[in-house]
């Protein structure tokens, strides 16, 4: 039997893949498959693939890893079918095989109009690149994109935004409300069925009632009153006792009624404040991706002072991979009161605060904090909260000192929670 080499090229785009169909008079016209061609004796399956598109697309491309292979008999010949992954590096041109082109969400494409030897690449090119399919929501913490910010700033530095906001609770706190309570799992601390406490600001809060409703715990949360109404209701959505505190009182007055009850036996407090699984969360996880996003040229990290969890784990992780990057935290300017970004009195510090993992401090005033709040859902469509904004003044003020920069800001959580508040306005 003779044996015939075919490449394709699966050409994705925004998780689409490009899929053509050929024209009347072609071979298996009507059918919808993926761009290629015969690879001749004296030419590799890579340069036949941007031969192949080139005359077929008009458009040149990058070819990449190999995907797979399938094989299909036709007329007494046996064609093995080569599958690769393609980037476009142009527009397309001409078509003249095909007289139609589609981007299609691989999930959907109706594999009954595919060409059947271009199925078994479509279902390999899923297991590999596709969206991963988790067990419980907790899976997909993590892995949020890096943003470049592009109205802002001076335009002599990358301005990145590590958007926080799209981990399954809504903040940059899932990853230690996460990694908190599976450690004291491991430890013997806590089992499913028992009662946690914290006292939160509000993120914390909403990160752990989404773990424990998952995980089987009772999370009793206490914060101080004048936390915004969309936190409050969240927290009670995961099925989460709320109790609030004096507003005089602050984050004080809710850690010292969460020490109150720990005392009485009426549960067990993982102490975000102090549990140094806190800023291992972010050593594992934020400093990694960051460095991979960046593909390590990031020089500076901004991140706000609240427990200083993200500040600790993600600069330590990336001081060990290049002892030159700034770590820079984001602190309250004199009088300012911005929920997650703290001035904390030396009786309260978090004893997960090392101040000699800071390069330098930068004061965030509220008005501009705000401001910069508002800017970046108008300027960047990056809807964010209040200590966020305040990340991303801070990083625009490095912005003015520096040329030649990558400077990331974190974006502690979504805009949503904050709309009652009245910080965008009408």
């Amino acid at each position: 039997m003779i044996a015939i080499h075919v490449v394709c090229a699966l050409i994705d785009q925004g998780g689409t893949l490009l899929l053509a169909r050929r024209a009347p008079g072609q071979t298996l016209a009507g059918w919808w498959e993926f761009p290629g061609g015969k690879v001749e004796a004296s030419e590799s399956s890579v340069d036949a693939l941007r031969r192949e598109l080139r005359e077929e697309l008009g458009a040149e491309a990058d070819i990449g890893d190999l995907v797979g292979f399938s094989t299909v008999e036709s007329g007494g010949r046996l064609i093995v079918l080569e599958g690769r992954r393609a980037r476009l590096t142009s527009g397309i041109g001409t078509t003249p095989v095909h007289d139609a082109l589609t981007w299609a969400d691989p999930g959907t494409i109706d594999r009954s109009t595919l060409a059947s030897a271009d199925i078994a690449l479509l279902e390999a090119w899923v297991q590999r690149y596709g969206p991963p399919v988790y067990p419980t929501v907790l899976g997909a913490v993590g892995n949020t994109p890096l943003i470049r910010i592009q109205t802002l700033g001076t335009g002599r530095n990358t301005l990145l935004i590590k958007c926080e906001g799209n981990n399954p609770a809504g903040s940059v706190k899932d990853r230690p409300a996460l990694s908190m309570i599976r450690r004291a799992e491991e430890a013997g601390r806590i089992r499913p069925g028992d009662t946690l406490l914290e006292a939160t600001s509000g993120n914390t809060g909403i990160a752990l009632a989404m773990a424990a409703a998952v995980l089987g715990y009772h999370m009793v949360l206490v914060m101080p009153e004048n936390a915004s109404r969309e936190r409050v209701l969240t927290m009670e959505a995961y099925g989460a006792e709320v109790i609030l505190t004096p507003k005089a009182g602050g984050m004080e007055a809710a850690i010292d009624l969460v020490r109150d009850r720990e005392t009485r036996g009426q549960g067990v407090i993982l102490d975000q404040f102090a549990n140094p699984d806190n800023p291992r969360a972010h050593y594992e996880t934020t400093g990694p991706e960051l460095w991979a996003q960046t593909k390590g040229t990031l020089t500076h990290f901004v991140a706000s002072t609240g427990t200083t969890g993200t500040l600790m784990g993600t600069g330590r992780y990336l001081k060990e991979r290049n002892p030159s990057i700034q770590i820079v935290g984001a602190v309250p300017g004199p009088g300012a009161s911005i929920p997650g970004i703290r001035r904390w009195p030396e009786a309260y510090l978090p004893a997960i605060y090392e101040p000699q993992r800071l390069d330098r401090t930068v004061e965030v005033p509220q008005a501009q904090a705000e401001e910069t709040t508002r800017l970046a859902a108008r300027a960047e469509g990056l809807l964010m909260g209040i200590s966020s904004g305040g990340n991303l003044w801070a990083a625009l003020q490095l912005d003015q000192e520096l040329t030649g920069a990558v400077i990331v800001a974190v974006q502690c959580d979504r805009g949503d929670r904050y709309l009652s508040t009245g910080v965008f306005g009408t």
